[in-house]
């Protein structure tokens, strides 16, 4: 609005001086002639925002955010029409376009229904759009987010970018019905558009723009998932984020696809699962059930195969659900088996073996693994990579049975192996000497550890590894500065990864819980029980965002519940201690072997005889009872004699206090 124009209506004066400053003194001159003026004025700006951001003296109650809605959608049919005046010759005649500008404010200000709603004025512009300008643009508007010009090009099928700039970007662009990201260099229909259009427009050749759709960002999605792990990590997130809209499309478009688009899924799901997996795992259910229907229709027994391995993966990777991970990938082996797939039959087979080791069936891991191995054959790389896996996990295996010259021997296999593979210094052998770190933490060899896992980090750090990997290095290093006494040192990792977790764009909830609740073990050390509380509770707050619960969520519950306990918060710990048991069920499924609800038990049973409730203290160490003969059959049956010495000790603890509260033993 111009200075000159509003002062004559006044019969004021401009304060030039005003007018030249880059600031907003040209309104505070424009209020002080308002004040002066003994009768009321009403001023109307076309953007509510400016009258906010300009006026900040001004009271406006509770109704800024009814006033600026209200308002939405005004400047935008201003910029319409005045590109419609411009355009095609002048088209509009400024009667016209008087009668328009009146039109459109008595309809978006009025409440009576006399008036027909405001998006019949969008509609109208639409309309007056020459029909093959509509058509692109109703066409573009399938693409739920924002898009480049390389996208419109593939959709519409246009040729080239050049073509798509000048004959289908340009027209609309011209009229004000797309918006322009001058950063990204992307562009984004004017969002009160999009439900005109869709309330009114369809379009056409529908089954043709899925297919263009679905072959577009399959490709967008497999190049983002290839920049995974790789030194272009931090690049690859930057571009989910903007495609993030596009991609869950994509995936629901799983659920209405005919024959001949079917394989991009199939595809997207044996190759994209990591992504998948990492940030939209809220979807995966369905779209991996929507691929398994598309495969059972129209694909071979190999489609079938890549959705069940992927599927496998979901449940091992993402939710910890290690048996129907582990039942999904035999069901991919079986089929593989009879297709003579030896290629994929080494891929499901080394899966299986992480499976193992994740359910705590160290000896299957490395039967597994081995059988994997068996299949290796000379000069072909694929086969290297998977080899390289396998070396891993029965390294880390051996770790846990307790045989720590083997672990050692496969740890220096893996990692010379790699250096070969990847070079001295790589991302590779970065993530393989974290896993050599965890061998020497587990026999108590802490300064070792930590010489391992500072040198893995540094490598992540000079390669540029994805941020998750290295926040999980921090977080070790962190764990061996604990137990050497450098809490200063622990807390410099910490934050770091911290610093790092929180730049991300899309937060990583699972970095996040473990860093605080690593954070949560050094304030524990250091006495300062009141932080560390606090700590494992947003560790355990965050968990409960993530869908992995199990047994990851239950370490953080338990180690929540002790500080609880340490600060005689008995009623807390017994809560915290309740959720945690919640998941008993779900956690002698899916890691048969684990301690943690021994753990539960035993801190309530020293909290109920701390409070000398002798009931439940004896019914508690009786369920403990129980637990620990359900753990000796289980660990009896893994052969780990550690593990089993272990548990019989507790199980002798829990015996004699119930003998010295003169409780005779029982027959269950």
């Amino acid at each position: 609005m111009d200075m000159h124009y509003i002062c004559s209506s006044f019969d004021e004066r401009p304060d030039e001086s005003a007018i030249d400053c880059n600031n907003n003194a040209w309104i505070v001159h424009i209020l002080e002639i308002v004040h002066e003026i003994p009768s009321e004025v009403i001023i109307v700006f076309d953007n509510a925002e400016d009258i906010i951001e300009a006026a900040p003296d001004v009271d406006l109650d509770s109704y800024d955010d009814a006033i600026v809605e209200l308002s939405e959608g005004l400047p935008l049919l201003i910029l319409m029409i005045a590109s419609e005046l411009e355009a095609d010759g002048g088209h509009i005649t400024p009667a016209e376009m008087v009668e328009l500008l009146l039109e459109c404010r008595l309809q978006t200000i009025s409440n009576s229904h006399v008036y027909p709603r405001v998006d019949v004025l969008y509609r109208c512009f639409i309309l007056r759009l020459n029909e093959v300008h509509r058509e692109n643009l109703v066409t573009l508007d399938f693409i739920p987010g924002s898009f480049t010009s390389r996208h419109v090009t593939f959709l519409l099928d246009v040729g080239s970018e050049a073509m798509a700039k000048q004959f289908a970007i340009k027209p609309i662009r011209e009229r004000h019905m797309l918006r322009h990201e001058s950063d990204s260099h992307r562009f984004n229909i004017q969002g009160i558009l999009r439900e005109v259009i869709r309330a009114n427009f369809v379009i056409k050749n529908l089954a043709e723009v899925k297919s263009r759709y679905s072959r577009l960002f399959c490709g967008v999605m497999k190049d983002i998932a290839d920049k995974m792990g790789t030194s272009e990590y931090t690049k690859a997130l930057a571009e989910f984020s903007v495609e993030q809209p596009n991609l869950r499309k994509l995936l629901l478009e799983v659920h209405d696809t005919k024959q001949d688009n079917y394989h991009f899924f199939i595809e997207i799901a044996s190759s994209c699962t990591e992504l998948i997996e990492k940030y939209m795992a809220d979807q995966s259910d369905a779209f991996y059930g929507g691929c398994l229907e598309l495969a059972e229709r129209y694909g071979k027994n190999n489609d079938k195969a890549s959705v069940y391995i992927a599927v496998g993966s979901i449940e091992t990777l993402t939710k910890g659900q290690f048996k129907a991970g582990e039942k999904n990938y035999l069901k991919a082996l079986d089929i593989l088996k009879r297709n003579e797939d030896r290629h994929q039959m080494a891929v499901v087979y080394k899966k299986l073996g992480w499976n193992a080791y994740k359910q705590g069936f160290c000896s299957r891991a490395v039967e597994f693994s081995q059988k994997s191995l068996s299949i290796y054959q000379l000069g072909r790389d694929e086969y290297e990579l998977i080899t390289l896996e396998n070396l891993s996990i029965m390294a880390l295996a051996w770790t846990v049975l307790g045989e720590f010259d083997l672990a050692e021997k496969y740890h220096n296999f893996c990692l010379n192996r790699r250096k070969r593979r990847f070079g001295e210094v790589s991302s590779a052998v970065g993530k393989c000497l974290n896993n050599f770190g965890d061998l020497f933490e587990n026999k108590g060899n802490h300064p070792k550890a930590y010489e391992l896992y500072k040198k893995g980090l540094d490598m992540k750090r000079m390669c540029k590894t994805e941020t998750i990997s290295i926040a999980d290095s921090l977080s070790n290093v962190a764990k061996c500065l604990i137990n050497m006494g450098n809490y200063e040192d622990a807390h410099r990792h910490l934050d770091d990864a911290f610093h790092m977790l929180n730049k991300e764009k899309i937060p990583m909830l699972d970095g996040l819980s473990l860093v605080h609740h690593t954070k949560g073990k050094v304030y524990a050390k250091e006495n300062r029980l009141k932080e560390a509380q606090k700590a494992f509770a947003e560790s355990v707050s965050i968990s409960r965002m993530s869908e992995l619960k199990g047994v990851v969520y239950m370490e953080r519950l338990i180690d929540l519940a002790r500080l609880q306990q340490r600060r005689k918060q008995f009623k807390a710990c017994i809560g915290t201690l309740t959720e945690a048991l919640s998941y008993q069920g779900e956690i002698t499924q899916s890691k048969e072997h684990s301690f943690d609800i021994i753990r539960c038990f035993k801190c309530l049973s020293e909290i109920y005889k701390e409070r000398n409730d002798k009931v439940k203290h004896v019914q508690t160490l009786y369920a403990m009872e129980k637990e620990c003969f359900r753990l000796e059959r289980v660990c009896k049956n893994f052969g780990n004699k550690l593990w089993t010495e272990e548990v019989q000790r507790e199980l002798d603890n829990t015996q004699t206090e119930l003998q010295r509260l003169h409780i005779s033993d029982k027959t269950y």
